[in-house]
């Protein structure tokens, strides 16, 4: 009866490093995702401020030819 147990614990010992090798990569997708969804958000947020900026120098292109 103790070898069946010290079975029954290598496998319960074996399961719970599989699964703590996959929160592990759970972990680590979640961080490249939220790497990815910051650095998206950076790259959006500079794409708005630059077509803010060309809009801003279309506005004074038009106003400096009508001043003309």
């Amino acid at each position: 009866m103790d070898h069946i147990d010290l079975e029954e614990l290598d496998k319960f010992d074996k399961i719970q490093c599989e699964e703590h090798a996959n929160r592990l990569k759970v972990l680590e997708v979640q961080q490249k995702l939220s790497f990815e969804k910051i650095k998206q958000a950076k790259l959006a947020h500079l794409a708005a401020k630059e077509q803010e900026e060309a809009a801003e120098k279309q506005r004074d292109a038009k106003k400096k030819r009508i001043g003309d």
